[in-house]
């Protein structure tokens, strides 16, 4: 639990100094309404990299990865550890789980919605 917490201090402050938005980074956006303001918006996220569903699971294993275990990553819901290379639908494995609900609007599996890494965590697969 002490490791625990000293993790989450530890990644409040990095997002405290490094996580700040650069300077001017809205600044195409200042006065801008409507379709002008979602076009400059647009603009500004343009350019991410989208991963297939596949990918996904690749990408949680470095996201994940259990601080305490290399080969291991951590799952959303119980925090259990699982091997990183242990996915499926078995009841020691691990698979993919949306934080934003399915019922609440299903963005399927396809990409850009269905496989953004920022929505998508590690979970053991008899809880999922």
């Amino acid at each position: 639990m002490k490791q625990l917490f000293l993790l989450l201090i530890a990644v409040i402050a990095t997002n405290v100094m490094f996580g700040q938005i650069p300077e001017g980074y809205y600044d195409a956006v200042d006065g801008l309404t409507g379709e002008q303001l979602k076009a400059a918006l647009n603009n500004i996220i343009d350019g991410h990299t989208e991963l297939s569903y596949d990918n996904v699971t690749i990408a949680l294993r470095t996201t994940d990865e259990d601080p305490n275990n290399s080969d291991n990553v951590i799952c959303l819901y119980t925090g259990w550890s699982y091997g990183k290379f242990d996915f499926g639908n078995g009841s020691e494995e691990w698979n993919r789980e949306h934080v934003w609900s399915k019922s609440h609007g299903d963005f399927g599996d396809s990409p850009p919605a269905g496989t953004d890494l920022h929505h998508l965590r590690p979970a053991d697969a008899s809880v999922n």
